[in-house]
């Protein structure tokens, strides 16, 4: 169909709809470009984010790491003490005893 350009040319329906079909095409064409941009940006935006918490979980993880180390250390710290009070018990009662038998 041949676009009627001239302002003055009488509209029919046969304008109307190609103008309307141009303008709907137009505007597909910019709402699909603006949709790429969104879902790009969307993309860089959730990689920076899982960038992000990554680096936030390896932080985590490694003072976790450091804390289970000191506590592991500590408990078996623990457990020597606990025996070396055991036997140090058993030799003031031995000690006790020897002394009040003298």
């Amino acid at each position: 169909m041949k676009k009627n350009n001239n302002a003055n040319d009488p509209l029919t329906v046969g304008v109307l709809d190609q103008r309307l079909k141009d303008q709907t095409s137009e505007f597909n064409k910019r709402f699909e470009l603006q949709d790429s941009k969104i879902n790009k940006n969307n993309r860089q935006l959730k990689e920076e984010l899982i960038e992000a918490f990554r680096s936030y979980r390896d932080d985590v993880l490694t003072r976790m790491d450091k804390d289970a180390g000191e506590l592991e250390q500590i408990r078996e710290d623990q457990v020597f003490i606990t025996h070396d009070i055991k036997d140090h018990e058993k030799r003031i009662t031995k000690l006790e005893h020897s002394s009040s038998a003298e």
